[in-house]
């Protein structure tokens, strides 16, 4: 499938004009992957993401996977030169544990050498942050999380729309 007609499917799909140059993006020797989703959007985001039904999660994976099937054939060598992985959002946490190892796995058989890494980031929110889901992330070298927490005043958070 060539790479516009994925962009494509998933604009259909979501209804999100911007996602084109932010499912995955190359550069500095380091690999960033979006996961747009939150629970919610908050009233100051400014970030690309939506708040999706969980079905459409499994299907954006697959379309990732895709995606970078297709530029890692384009720049074979990126692969050897990769030093970091960020996983961003939007909230990556909110991926149940299983999708999140079908994605890392996926990228680890297209070549992503995960135990070369020098730091692998994985944005988290504190709502979706399970046991199960930063284990999962461990097992595959995340050694830096980094939580979107903006307070610990709740009565600052409900200004804000968190």
């Amino acid at each position: 499938m060539h790479i516009d007609n994925i962009y494509t499917a998933v604009v259909k799909r979501l209804n999100f004009a911007s996602i084109k140059y932010l499912i995955l993006i190359k550069s500095m020797n380091g690999l960033y992957i979006h996961i747009p989703f939150c629970g919610k959007v908050c009233d100051y985001c400014d970030f690309s993401v939506l708040a999706a039904p969980s079905r459409l999660y499994e299907e954006y994976v697959t379309l990732v996977l895709e995606e970078a099937k297709i530029r890692f054939t384009m720049d074979p060598p990126f692969l050897g030169r990769i030093q970091t992985v960020y996983l961003g959002g939007g909230t990556p946490s909110i991926l149940p544990a299983l999708l999140m190892k079908k994605m890392l796995s996926g990228l680890s058989e297209l070549g992503v050498p995960f135990s070369q890494i020098q730091e692998f980031t994985m944005e988290v929110n504190p709502e979706s942050a399970m046991v199960e889901r930063l284990e999962n992330a461990m097992d595959f070298g995340v050694d830096r999380f980094s939580l979107g927490l903006q307070s610990l005043d709740d009565s600052l958070l409900q200004k804000i729309g968190r």
